[in-house]
């Protein structure tokens, strides 16, 4: 079936007729049958007709191919006017107008029949939230999507429409902004995870140089454990691996633990090794 152009909903006996237009004829035919089968069409006089006489009363037809999707509207009003199909009597469409409902005319009653409905009706989706899909939906979507990436022509016109896209200055600068930002916070998010690590570093060198201060005192294993949070054997392994990035830790340990502390004889203590054991930060 040809992709676009001009179409017609014809009832066979009478010769009445719908004139569309469709970027995709054969999806626009098979909306109009799904909504026709529903009872919701927008055509109120095709859909009356369709529940009077039934589907097997009515043809598909394609009156005229295009080519090029920008002359639809004026190539289905050139059909529209030669049919009048906008009659009651000779067809089924309510719009005078391609592509525009303009024209039509309303009476009283029904624009208060609208203004009744709408007045306060929320949108059905406003404030919910659509819950997880399991898998089985999940799998017929995933089978759904590979199907059509499989057609060659649905590949073909996606790389066209990315093409299209692409050649357009104002789409291009609006990516590149877009992939500015993305660097942007790419490097952000490195510097934080930079930062986080320097600061677990420092947590750990500043532990392993406590450790080896609490094991000078005399403290045995398992209570320098009990008091830093570890097993007995990983302490153990501490002390005895320390080694120069320990004792830069006991100067670190010294500034922030025991700035200002004093001992029991009332002297500031300078590191641990000149206070008391019960002094210490644990």
């Amino acid at each position: 079936m040809t992709e676009s152009g001009i179409y017609a909903i014809r009832h066979i006996e009478s010769g009445k007729l719908y004139v569309g237009q469709a970027v995709h004829i054969a999806n626009r035919w098979y909306q109009h049958r799904r909504k026709l089968n529903r009872g919701v069409h927008h055509s109120r006089h095709l859909q009356n007709a369709w529940d009077k006489f039934g589907a097997d009363a009515f043809a598909f037809e394609v009156l005229q191919a295009v080519d090029d999707p920008a002359d639809l509207n004026r190539i289905e009003q050139e059909h529209l006017d030669r049919a009048e199909s906008y009659c009651r009597t000779k067809g089924y469409n309510i719009c005078r107008e391609a592509g525009s409902c303009r024209g039509v005319e309303k009476s009283a009653e029904h624009r208060a029949k609208i203004s009744a409905a709408n007045k306060g009706r929320q949108c059905f989706w406003l404030g919910k939230k659509r819950g997880p899909l399991d898998q089985a939906t999940k799998a017929k979507m995933a089978e759904a999507r590979r199907a059509k990436w499989a057609d060659p022509e649905y590949r073909a016109r996606m790389s066209e429409a990315g093409k299209k896209l692409m050649a357009d200055p104002e789409h291009r600068a609006k990516i590149l902004a877009g992939q500015r930002c993305s660097d942007r916070a790419k490097e952000a998010t490195a510097k934080r995870a930079a930062k986080k690590a320097c600061d677990k570093a420092d947590a750990v060198l500043l532990r392993n140089a406590i450790a080896v201060r609490l094991r000078s005192r005399g403290l045995k294993f398992d209570q320098i454990g009990a008091i830093l949070g570890m097993t007995a054997s990983y302490a153990n392994r501490i002390c005895r691996t320390a080694g120069a990035e320990t004792e830069m830790a006991n100067n670190l340990c010294d500034q922030i633990f025991f700035a200002g502390k004093t001992g029991e004889n009332g002297a500031d203590c300078g590191s641990w090794s000149e206070c008391e054991i019960g002094a210490a930060p644990v």
